[in-house]
């Protein structure tokens, strides 16, 4: 089959295809770290506003290098079940800095994602069964240091502005006062993300 010129240009086009699509997941990687400078430098002039669009676009951006990592993956190694739902719950954090601050020889930062694969691969060393408790609370040893970063409810986002030494006696009624001016601001253009 080696001389065979539709073979060959089988092989050639599948090479371009893959290629191109590792193309893209390598500029979607280098956009997700030039987004996390500006977060950081959005945190640093304290425009949280900013910083939390960033953040939104940040796992967006993470959301489709993964699934430009998974199309790159050989077919015969898909998630299972329950592989997929631990993904899904650290999803936005797979491709940040790992909390241990380890770096690959060339200076940049293990990522979350590789330091879970760094899991997998000694958990199986240690001839833990793929998927079972132990499997997992292996991968979380390694795996991301904190819970996901989205804030879900305003009822959350009111217990964590309690938190902070300005809204420790934020009361709800103005909590919820304040959000509804925010949103009429920016429904009048007064106020952009």
């Amino acid at each position: 089959m080696a001389n065979d010129p539709l073979y060959d240009l089988r092989v050639e086009r599948l090479r371009e295809d893959f290629n191109m699509k590792a193309e893209e997941a390598r500029q979607e990687a280098e956009t997700i770290r030039s987004m996390q400078g500006d977060l950081r430098s959005a945190l640093a002039s304290n425009d949280r506003e900013y910083a939390k669009q960033l953040d939104r676009d940040i796992c967006e951006a993470e959301r489709r290098y993964l699934q430009l990592a998974a199309e790159l993956q050989p077919q015969q190694q898909g998630l299972t079940p329950a592989k997929q739902e631990y993904v899904a719950k650290h999803a936005d954090q797979l491709l940040r800095p790992h909390w241990s601050g380890l770096r690959h020889q060339n200076g940049q930062p293990v990522s979350n994602l590789e330091a879970v694969a760094f899991g997998h691969d000694r958990a199986a060393q240690m001839g833990i069964p793929e998927d079972s408790d132990s499997y997992f609370e292996a991968l979380d040893v390694l795996g991301p240091a904190a819970e996901p970063t989205v804030i879900q409810t305003g009822d959350e986002a009111l217990a964590l502005a309690r938190q902070s030494k300005y809204g420790k006696d934020l009361k709800a009624s103005e909590y919820n006062r304040q959000v509804r001016k925010l949103a009429a601001a920016k429904q009048a253009g007064s106020y952009r993300d």
